[in-house]
């Protein structure tokens, strides 16, 4: 059963990137980036990508701007250092994290660096470091016995609160199946938003993010436009489920909470097969901006571990100033936390809970 689902899951994803490479080089481009991530895998960053911090002070001055003047803006004081580049992505449209690409074999992390950190407009320079899911996934949807859920005894919690649908949770991961029976309903939806009609309505840089977005997935194609947040891996949708599935509806499983609205944000590269720091940058972008906006966001969930990043302790503590609050995981590798630390989970930050199993 186990190797007919994942053979499902497989030609599904590959058909995804078929038909979003119909219009470019597929055979190249797939060969490309196949050998460009075994070596990512390898060393624990995407090799020829930066993440780029702008200091405040030079944000303000791109305010004004359309997204389209902010790259070329960027691209020209980038070149006036002498930088040799691909193309560059501000990660939200009012970020302060930029991904840069490199050109490949003429431009070397350290040498980039050394560049960039010449302009007084640039707080931080660090790779584009992979984080990777932490949970091991059943095949079998109801290997969930709620042995957890007795575990920190939920009923009696339950006998106070089955939880609200005023409150949001967001969930950083590989997105969500926001159309499962026992979720759909306790899926957040973008009130402002017309579903496929290929225009931003609510004016936030996002066409179509009616379930959210997924900015994991535009490593794939320049085509494709990072609006769907459907999980084609698994994990995110099991995550959701521990969080919010549906209670007392005689399907499936429970979740702590009975009524929620769950936000999906898909991080997952799908050539890759783990979650890269770009992504997860702009995830918490998205989810500032729609904190901003008056969305009711009061938890971030981040199942993922990975290096120590600069850019997202940073991302983390402008969460913190709005409220929100960080949910990660300890890791699957049964080590000491002090000893071997695991990010974001070792960030000193007050605003982090880090779950550990029993």
């Amino acid at each position: 059963m186990k190797k007919v689902i994942s053979c499902v899951v497989f030609l599904g994803i590959f058909g995804v990137i078929f038909n979003l490479y119909a219009q470019d080089n597929f055979g190249d481009k797939l060969k490309e980036n196949g050998n460009k991530f075994k070596i990512a895998k390898e060393k624990g960053y995407v090799e020829d990508e930066i993440i780029v911090v702008f200091r405040p002070s030079y944000i303000k001055t791109l305010s004004s701007l359309k997204q389209e003047e902010v790259i070329k803006r960027v691209s020209l004081k980038i070149r006036a250092l002498d930088l040799n580049f691909q193309k560059i992505r501000r990660l939200g449209p009012e970020s302060e994290f930029f991904l840069i690409k490199l050109e490949r074999g003429k431009e070397s992390f350290e040498s980039a660096k050394s560049k960039l950190l010449k302009s007084s407009d640039i707080e931080f320079v660090e790779p584009n470091y992979i984080k990777k899911p932490k949970a091991t996934i059943p095949n079998e949807f109801y290997y969930f016995d709620l042995w957890g859920l007795q575990k920190i005894n939920a009923p009696s919690a339950w006998d106070i609160t089955k939880g609200s649908d005023q409150i949001i949770v967001a969930v950083i991961d590989s997105g969500i199946d926001y159309t499962h029976e026992d979720l759909a309903q306790n899926i957040w939806i973008n009130a402002r938003e017309i579903p496929d009609n290929r225009v931003d309505d609510d004016g936030n840089g996002y066409i179509d993010d009616v379930y959210g977005i997924a900015p994991g997935y535009s490593e794939i194609s320049e085509n494709i436009k990072i609006n769907d947040s459907m999980d084609f891996d698994g994990h995110g949708t099991h995550v959701a489920g521990i969080i919010g599935a549906i209670g007392n509806n005689g399907k499936g499983v429970v979740g702590i909470n009975w009524k929620v609205k769950i936000l999906p944000c898909n991080v997952l590269n799908p050539l890759l097969g783990d979650f890269t720091l770009d992504a997860i940058l702009e995830c918490c972008s998205y989810i500032e901006s729609l904190k901003n906006r008056g969305e009711n966001i009061r938890v971030i969930n981040a199942s993922y571990g990975g290096s120590y990043s600069y850019a997202e302790e940073l991302a983390i503590q402008k969460l913190r100033s709005k409220g929100i609050l960080f949910v990660t995981a300890a890791g699957n590798e049964a080590e000491n936390n002090d000893i071997t630390p695991s990010y974001p989970c070792n960030y000193n930050l007050d605003n982090i809970i880090c779950v550990a199993s029993t």
